[in-house]
């Protein structure tokens, strides 16, 4: 989980302050509050971290 969470790190500007160690406790923690999620792309097979802001406008877009 490590992986996925760094990844998100190094792309997301919203944890752009402290150390690693810091920034994991905070994506942690998002994803314990819900204001992230893991989302898994059964199409291509990716897993990503979305925020929920992220996450709800994906869905916008997929509706008709």
């Amino acid at each position: 989980m490590n992986g996925l969470i760094d990844e998100f790190i190094t792309r997301d500007s919203d944890f752009s302050d402290g150390s690693l160690d810091v920034k994991r406790q905070r994506v942690l923690h998002a994803l314990e509050s819900q204001r992230a999620l893991i989302v898994v792309n059964e199409k291509d097979g990716t897993t990503n971290i979305l925020t929920a802001e992220e996450y709800a406008a994906s869905q916008d877009e997929q509706d008709p």
